[in-house]
């Protein structure tokens, strides 16, 4: 009942509240964690996510679908991030979101790296 309860608190929160918070260098991997398996539909969340690079890429997966094309973009000039996580990688290749410019340039770049 209290986790229920604290559930349905949380999810009250304006979504600007969220993004504010992940945007902060010092942000706890629990938010990281929280707001990408609960609030990734939500305006903001996505880029908020890929903008902090304290963010672990794993936690970005579940997130690409609701990134825009410009969330899209943030995230593949990052190639490290993304080459580092084989999912993440999987995800953005099979995204509607990713432009066709943004694949042939991203799956450029990932066979030119070294």
């Amino acid at each position: 009942m209290v986790a229920s309860r604290a559930q349905d608190a949380l999810l009250s929160i304006a979504p600007e509240v969220f993004v504010d918070a992940l945007k902060r260098p010092e942000a706890l991997p629990a938010l990281f964690s929280y707001a990408s398996k609960n609030l990734s539909d939500k305006p903001g969340i996505g880029e908020a996510l890929v903008h902090n690079k304290n963010c672990p890429a794993s936690l970005l997966v579940p997130v690409v679908r609701h990134l825009s094309t410009v969330g899209i973009q943030s995230l593949l000039e990052d190639l490290g991030r993304v080459s580092d996580s084989l999912a993440l990688a999987t995800a953005l290749e099979h995204s509607s979101s990713v432009t066709a410019d943004q694949k042939k340039t991203f799956f450029t770049k990932c066979t030119a790296a070294p």
